[in-house]
């Protein structure tokens, strides 16, 4: 498909993009998504075929639909993205899938060292090595998958036990799973045993940079209690923690730069 390509520097050019079908009575979106972007290296992404080497988004609060998420491409990212000031930067880490249960396009995705959680100055110490059954070249420390298709936050197990020694230390709680039903299904949360007096960011320790998560970003107060938007299983940086903040991936120099903002729709080139 030929398109008209506005990039960040306010350029135009025909590009030829190739383009996949979904069939929606699978249910593989929800209703109001008209389709899924690509912005991982693979050879399908929207990425990989426009041929940039940056590219910048910012999610919106969903709780708000007026507001727009912006995605930006080229060199100007960054500017488009909300100037150059504020950014945190850390490394891409590239991983290898030979010699484990990975698939091969999961080499495609971006990960990043996770060093340390901290809340409210309660820190973890230094995170080992998760089970990715994997053999990367970064010195054995625990990675974090950057996600912008994965919901909520997800922890390695132990990272996770680590999370709840930190919460108890820091909040004066303790992490209980509870069971709860909707309708005939049955799942399970991670909710506080008692209402915490304080609601500090959660801040997660990049190599050279700290991304702070606003309470809201990762603690719900439902009819269940104070619950938590983190799930067991292998890290991941979900969207719902990456709401109003600009992520920079750049490519070329295999950086990932980020910074929160007000409000994502308030960014324009």
């Amino acid at each position: 498909m030929g398109q008209d390509l506005t990039t960040a520097a306010g350029t135009t050019r025909k590009q030829e993009v190739s383009l996949c079908a979904i069939e929606w009575s699978q249910k593989l979106l929800p209703a109001a998504a008209q389709g899924i972007v690509g912005l991982s290296q693979g050879p399908m992404s929207l990425v990989k075929q426009l041929g940039f080497t940056e590219f910048s988004y910012c999610l919106r609060d969903p709780l708000n639909s007026t507001l727009r998420s912006p995605l930006w491409f080229g060199g100007n990212a960054q500017s488009a993205a909300g100037g150059k000031d504020g950014w945190r930067t850390t490394a891409l880490v590239e991983i290898s899938t030979e010699s484990s249960q990975l698939p091969e396009w999961a080499k495609n995705d971006y990960y990043v060292e996770l060093d340390q959680i901290c809340i409210n100055g309660k820190c973890s110490g230094q995170l080992q090595q998760q089970d990715f059954r994997l053999r990367p070249s970064h010195g054995g420390k625990g990675l974090m998958l950057v996600d912008s298709g994965s919901t909520y936050m997800h922890l390695d197990p132990k990272i996770f036990e680590a999370l709840k020694r930190v919460m108890r230390e820091a909040l004066g709680v303790k992490v209980v799973t509870k069971v709860v039903t909707n309708g005939k299904v049955e799942s399970k949360m991670n909710c506080f045993d008692e209402a915490p007096t304080i609601e500090p960011d959660l801040v997660l320790k990049f190599p050279k940079a700290d991304m702070s998560i606003p309470w809201a970003s990762y603690v719900e107060k439902g009819k269940h209690g104070f619950c938590l938007y983190i799930l067991e299983g292998a890290s991941i940086l979900g969207n719902f923690q990456q709401h109003n903040v600009s992520m920079l991936y750049d490519l070329k120099k295999k950086e990932l730069s980020f910074k929160r903002v007000d409000d994502c729709s308030s960014t324009t080139l």
